[in-house]
């Protein structure tokens, strides 16, 4: 993620509380510091009530950070478990009073309050709308309905957090979303409601700096070596890619807990020395990455949009990722890159060698690199965020 160090000023004041819960997953803090990075830019002064943030990010004069004290732990991590679950909602509730406590301490110096994902803030918006304040609900992936057995305690959790959800919606004035996929949303009613802005732009760091044809036969990943995120489908892909074509090297780059299965595996399949594991690298690194591939591959169980693919498309490098939702919003089939129907690894296979030599690709790349120019560049997402605020 850049750095936090433009000084662009608005003519018209836009003073902003923006909300972050201590969420468990690393990803999700840093997207909605990408949030922050956005919005500094765009306000007069900003609020940031949060748990702690990553260490590598400089904020400007006009941001002030009020940190959470209380922070949730994985449930999973105390035993027995009844005592985890009554253990965390307290912290749940008296995080919420906290952040209760924050925004009236502060209400006086802002218009807006903006809410970052998740169904965890109903006490603090009904504070919000007590002073008369501006709601916003940032959700980059809006809600669905989940499935499951009314036995289980998951099925119950869900529910009541769907439940509190929907009334956070309807308290708030406005729902802002990622992507446009207004029409596959269960949980708000008043679709008129919502609006849609990226967490983040695509540095223009990120650009094409090898020419696609020059590249060796590289096939590449960048992200995180955990489930959700498809490694494990990937890395049985690669020995059914090598028995049909010999001459394509991969590289992996990224750290997480399957980084040691993916590396046995490879060995014990005898195809170790056609993968290079290059281990977590800084952000400003992953451009001259994504240069050496011709194809990057995310088979992500859930990614929504799936920032990585719209650098690689940035970079000219061809994407092929999942069929999930938000993903299938920017990967367009046979204009930006390619969908997988499914994340099983022959498919992953069968999708690279069937593409590989399509007589499309250079104008798939063409198309894809003037995508992410026209949606996602650092003016074109400041203009909608700014744009909406201005418009409450």
């Amino acid at each position: 993620m850049p750095l936090f160090n433009h000084k662009e000023i608005p003519p018209k004041k836009l003073n902003i509380c923006f909300c972050v819960f201590p969420f468990a997953t690393k990803s999700t803090r840093v997207h909605a510091f990408g949030v922050v990075n956005i919005l500094q830019n765009i306000v007069s002064s900003l609020f940031v009530i949060a748990p702690k943030m990553p260490g590598d990010l400089v904020f400007d004069q006009r941001v002030v950070i009020r940190k959470l004290v209380v922070d949730l732990h994985a449930r999973e991590t105390v035993k027995p478990r009844f005592l985890s679950i009554l253990l965390w909602v307290l912290k749940y509730l008296t995080i919420q009073l906290e952040m209760s406590y924050q925004l009236a301490k502060i209400h006086k110096q802002i218009d807006i309050v903006i809410f970052y994902e998740g169904s965890h803030y109903l006490l603090p918006v009904i504070l919000a709308k007590m002073f008369r304040k501006k709601v916003v609900k940032y959700s980059p992936a809006l809600p669905k309905s989940r499935q499951g057995s009314k036995l289980s305690l998951d099925y119950w959790a869900s529910f009541i957090s769907r439940k509190i959800e929907q009334m956070v919606f309807r308290l708030s004035d406005r729902i802002i979303t990622a992507i446009d996929n207004t029409d596959k949303i269960e949980e708000v009613k008043n679709k008129s409601k919502i609006s849609v802005a990226m967490y983040t732009y695509i540095d223009s760091s990120f650009m094409e700096k090898n020419n696609w044809c020059e590249r060796d036969n590289i096939v590449g990943y960048v992200g995180r070596l955990i489930e959700v995120r498809g490694v494990r489908q990937l890395a049985r892909a690669i020995p059914l890619i090598l028995q049909r074509r010999k001459d394509i090297r991969f590289i992996i780059v990224g750290d997480g807990i399957l980084l040691g299965e993916v590396k046995k595996y490879l060995v014990e399949m005898g195809c170790s020395d056609k993968v290079e594991l290059v281990g977590w690298v800084p952000n400003e690194k992953i451009p001259d990455y994504l240069n050496k591939m011709k194809f990057h591959i995310s088979p992500a169980f859930e990614d929504f949009p799936g920032t990585i693919n719209l650098e690689a498309m940035a970079c000219g490098t061809i994407a092929i990722a999942n069929t999930v939702d938000g993903v299938k919003n920017v990967v367009i089939e046979n204009e930006t890159g390619f969908l997988l129907k499914d994340n099983d690894p022959q498919t992953i296979a069968d999708k690279l060698i069937a593409v590989w030599d399509d007589l499309r690709l250079d104008t798939i790349r063409q198309k894809a690199k003037s995508f992410v120019t026209q949606n996602f560049s650092r003016q074109k997402v400041l203009n909608d965020w700014q744009h909406i605020l201005i418009d409450l």
